[in-house]
């Protein structure tokens, strides 16, 4: 697809890898969480509109040890006269870290995401994926350095990304900039390579109450694999931006809705078909 969904424990790392930044270290605790979205395309000729479903479930064994697992059924709607394209998705990660002393630490995390669809050129499809992240010790910033590798029938992705985040100006506000480099074996919508950049800003309100994220990317993307939310683009089209707004409210202690707009802008060169998707996500996650 050209999205899978926002998964809710895709946000759980992101948020991890902030809260940790903020001196916030996490105990033993297992969550499971449930999710659905829905999108609409604007003037594509191929495609009408997009749903899937999702349940996770994740297990912190202590401050330095996490599993999480996924399992996704999507269906991409298309235009009359086209078959729509079902698709399955399951993924296991791990993280782990070392604590460096002053708030620092240095972390490995990775997994495998695999991909069963009615689309022949990514069906069966495993994308392997790994990074190592550290916290500078005294400071808010965080780094990382990560790999992915697509397989597709038609072509071999190789994808390298590097992330930077910090305290914006208060304790609050937590900002983070990743660099996406592709490269193909082949030309997949004109391009052998492609780069973007993504911004994230993470606000967090009252102590333990919200918190919400505005993202956004610039440049291209072919092909690209989201590490964090483990979302794969798997349809051959050039992504050109998009842009998301996150809500996440803590309810209750052990109870958290999560709410997300998103839109992203795409092009099929091989048609002249330029087109977006406004997509809208609704989760729930409970924390024992």
């Amino acid at each position: 697809m050209s999205r899978q969904t926002i998964i809710w424990m895709g946000l759980s790392v992101l948020v991890l890898h902030a809260s940790v930044s903020h001196g916030e270290m996490q105990s033993s605790a297992m969550t499971v969480s449930t999710q659905t979205t829905h999108g609409a395309y604007t003037g594509s000729m191929e495609r009408q509109g997009y749903a899937s479903t999702l349940l996770s479930a994740s297990f912190q064994g202590n401050p330095y040890f996490g599993i999480g697992l996924i399992a996704r059924n999507a269906r991409l709607y298309r235009q009359e006269g086209l078959n729509d394209i079902k698709q399955s998705d399951y993924g296991i990660s791990l993280h782990t870290m070392k604590t460096l002393g002053m708030g620092g630490y240095l972390g490995l995390w990775g997994g495998v995401f695999s991909i069963r669809s009615d689309d022949e050129d990514s069906n069966k499809m495993l994308i392997p994926y790994a990074a190592l992240s550290a916290r500078v010790p005294g400071s808010s910033m965080y780094l990382d350095v990560g790999w992915a590798q697509s397989d597709y029938s038609s072509v071999r992705v190789l994808q390298l990304f590097a992330t930077m985040g910090f305290e914006f100006f208060h304790p609050s506000l937590f900002a983070r900039t990743r660099i996406y480099q592709i490269a193909m074996n082949t030309k997949v919508a004109g391009r052998e390579k492609t780069l973007a950049v993504e911004h994230k800003l993470i606000w967090y309100g009252k102590p333990d109450q919200w918190t919400v994220t505005m993202a956004g990317l610039w440049g291209c993307r072919v092909h690209a694999f989201d590490p964090d939310i483990q979302v794969a683009y798997t349809l051959p089209d050039l992504q050109k931006g998009s842009g998301s707004l996150t809500f996440v409210h803590h309810f209750r202690p052990n109870l958290d809705i999560f709410a997300d707009a998103a839109w992203e802008a795409y092009s099929k060169p091989s048609i002249g078909n330029d087109y977006s998707i406004f997509y809208g996500t609704f989760g729930l996650k409970y924390t024992f």
